[in-house]
């Protein structure tokens, strides 16, 4: 049964109501009716894109949708962390530009999403908070890459929430640099990326340069998708129900903006694709056995059907966001239950970075995999929770669903931009040339330019080529592996090569009187080994100098540069040597 087609709520909505301000309460006259809705600038779709529904309009309502709540408690807990208007994931040390764009631009975003819904001063504030950030670092966070297409698009949804053209000067800036890219770049996700700013760009000033690149993009997406509607992340011949879940994400959200005939099949083929692995519980299924042969197993993830050199995209929270969406999409009973376990998995409005399937400390990724509360997770899923309500043909607009703050109206008009004065750098910066190494290895394929075709060496295991399915069948043990000489031409390497820099070691940890960090440096090197906590900030550089190959510790007594004891919580120990950084978590206790 459809859930949420009427404008009856959950108690604990009703509960939220009413303890609203009695300035925040007295302002709507009517659930999704605010008094004073007076012509904001308009949001809605354009002209010339039909907002695309399915099913889900014929369906009956439930009267009890978790959306609302969820989307509030998230904002609830952004409220409260903001520092200077922004809350960071404490991986932004890491990889600043990677940290950005999957945390600060899907807060934006999600809140434009909701601006769209209820235009509010305080929704407009957290746009211009995020999109300033943004903009006062915008050198440091561009990658010059496909990826930059979701940073343009987030500073032209600014613009288009604001009126501040500040941001449609930046965001035109990186549509042009977009453009002039070589076309072989606009591939599978990154190239939707693209694609989304290229729709956007269209939708704000009518470029028929960025609507024709919009449809170029589009017309080569179908090349690599399975005959069971499956994509992969970067090897053809590989099946990734994660970035199939992405995928339709972009592609929901440009048909939002740009009409295109090949979008729907495409997305209808992803939806019966992802009912078939999503069980009535909500949870993912990443294999099942098969019939080929005894002990046969068909995986669904990047890494077991092909694309060995991958990272394992298994069980990411941000996943079910995604699921989330393309089920609201089409109608689906399996949006619910994908809700009910994303309840589950929530804490006060966050989410880990995984709820299985955890890698172990010594893989180069494990950084990415490990945090409890995670911004960027937490990012990813309200964006996609925005989008599911913003999406709606009769959604719940009341305002106060998620503005606490009496002071907040709805905006009768756009008015002055808003100008918030950004935080200090809250990290030492990354010298431009160890910034590859900070990238997964296919995202360091795609910054290359590499060629996805190259990395399956045989075309007969491609789904997308050779006309199969996208399934790999494989032997209990794990898959064969695939030919990878053409990603180590672009400048990758495998995940567990041998050369490569692991993560550190603590011991002890938990920890109360200190800690000694132990490290492998894999060659000669300048190494720096430092301590971080969870908001980014350097409390502690424990050393910085030249080693040799080899085992090496140091000891952290628990102090900060200015020689005070550090308070019990969490933090980083991070290494860099020779271009690579790898991150461990520390904990300090009471």
């Amino acid at each position: 049964m459809r859930l949420f087609r009427s404008t009856r709520i959950c108690g604990w909505v009703a509960a939220l109501i009413a303890l609203a301000p009695p300035g925040a309460r007295a302002a709507p006259t009517s659930l999704g009716a605010p008094t004073a809705l007076a012509a904001p600038r308009a949001l809605t779709a354009p002209p010339n894109a039909k907002h695309k529904r399915h099913a889900s309009d014929e369906r009956d309502p439930e009267p009890c949708d978790p959306i609302i709540p969820a989307v509030r408690r998230v904002d609830q807990y952004f409220q409260r962390h903001e520092v200077n208007g922004l809350v960071l994931d404490s991986r932004y040390v890491i990889n600043a530009t990677e940290a950005a764009r999957l945390s600060v631009v899907p807060q934006l975003l999600a809140y434009a999403e909701l601006y769209r819904l209820s235009p509010l001063r305080r929704l407009r504030r957290d746009i211009a908070e995020r999109a300033d950030f943004l903009l006062d670092r915008s050198a440091e966070f561009r990658s010059h890459s496909v990826f930059d297409g979701m940073l343009a698009y987030a500073f032209l949804e600014a613009f288009e929430a604001t009126d501040d053209s500040r941001y449609l000067t930046m965001g035109t800036l990186i549509v042009d640099e977009l453009t002039a890219m070589p076309r072989s770049e606009y591939v599978l996700n990154g190239g939707l990326m693209a694609a989304l700013a290229f729709a956007k760009q269209f939708r704000v000033s009518g470029d028929s340069t960025a609507e024709r690149l919009t449809h170029e993009i589009l017309s080569g997406v179908p090349h690599y998708q399975h005959a069971d509607g499956s994509f992969p992340h970067w090897c053809p011949c590989s099946t990734d129900i994660h970035y199939t879940g992405w995928m339709s994400t972009e592609l929901i959200l440009i048909q939002r903006l740009i009409e295109d005939p090949i979008i729907d099949p495409m997305l209808a083929r992803m939806h019966e694709f992802m009912e078939g692995r999503v069980g009535d519980d909500g949870v993912t299924r990443y294999q099942e056995p098969c019939d080929d042969y005894p002990g046969c197993v068909r995986y669904y993830y990047s890494i077991a059907s092909g694309c060995d050199f991958d990272y394992d995209t298994r069980a990411f929270t941000n996943e079910l966001g995604y699921n989330a969406l393309i089920f609201d999409h089409f109608g689906s009973a399996r949006y619910g239950d994908v809700m009910r376990f994303l309840g589950t998995l929530e804490s006060r409005g966050t989410y880990a970075d995984k709820w299985d399937f955890w890698p172990p400390a010594d893989d180069p990724y494990y950084v990415w995999t490990t945090a409890d509360t995670s911004v960027i997770n937490t990012s990813l899923i309200f964006w996609s929770l925005a989008s599911v309500l913003a999406g709606r043909s009769n959604p719940i607009t009341d305002p106060i669903a998620w503005i606490p703050d009496e002071q907040d109206g709805v905006i009768g008009g756009v008015g002055s931009p808003l100008r918030i004065t950004p935080p200090e750098a809250p990290v030492e910066r990354v010298a431009p040339d160890e910034r590859a190494a900070l990238w997964s290895t296919v995202d360091r394929l795609l910054l290359a330019g590499a060629d996805p075709h190259g990395a399956c060496g045989d075309p007969a295991r491609s789904g997308a080529t050779g006309g199969g399915t996208g399934d790999r069948a494989v032997r209990r043990g794990g898959p064969r592996s695939a030919p990878i000489e053409s990603m180590r031409r672009a400048g990758g390497e495998p995940a567990s090569s041998a050369a490569a820099l692991r993560a550190p070691s603590v011991v002890p940890n938990p920890a109360r009187e200190g800690c000694t960090v132990h490290f492998t440096v894999p060659a000669t090197a300048r190494v720096t080994v430092a301590i971080y906590d969870l908001a980014g900030r350097s409390v502690r550089s424990l050393i910085s100098e030249q080693l040799a190959a080899g085992d090496h510790a140091v000891r952290w007594d628990r102090r900060d540069g200015a020689g005070r004891s550090c308070r019990a919580g969490l933090y980083l120990a991070l290494v860099r040597s020779g271009g690579e950084v790898r991150a461990t978590r520390v904990l300090l206790a009471p």
